[in-house]
């Protein structure tokens, strides 16, 4: 789902990383220009298309999965962590191979697939989220 909204990023980066273990650091910005890479992550890092992309997923989310059923809030949360994970490589590969500080940061996109999610990946909530879905799998009724 993360690839299918960040197809760019995703490719960009999994080509400097490609690039990088076959030749090295110092090669990178032979086989991807700097302007070229400047150029992607103006268009698809901005914090307006991050907020737009980030609320998309979560609709999607949304519509297949219900708030009553507890599965959106824990799902939710393992998503936000995954995009957490990949901008936070994404970042380390920007700073490595370009010494270019990407912004939003991968804190800033966690805070902002909160904001996206309404606040359904605080600790306080996924923890009542899995305790619910725990006793429906037992087959004791939720709530």
């Amino acid at each position: 789902m993360i690839k299918r909204e960040f197809k760019a990023l995703h490719s960009l980066f999994s080509n400097i990383s490609r690039i990088r273990r076959d030749v090295g650091d110092a090669d990178v910005p032979i086989h991807v220009p700097r302007a070229t890479f400047v150029k992607t992550l103006t268009k698809e890092s901005n914090r307006d298309v991050l907020k737009e992309k980030i609320g998309i997923i979560y609709a999607r989310m949304e519509k297949h999965l219900s708030e009553a059923g507890g599965l959106l809030p824990v799902a939710w949360k393992a998503l936000v962590k995954v995009l957490y994970e990949w901008f936070g490589r994404w970042e380390k590969l920007s700073t490595q191979c370009y010494k270019y500080i990407l912004e939003p940061s991968a804190v800033d996109v966690v805070r902002i697939a909160k904001a996206a999610g309404g606040g359904t990946s605080s600790s306080g909530g996924s923890k009542l989220s899995s305790e619910k879905v725990a006793r429906r799998v037992d087959g004791t009724p939720s709530g």
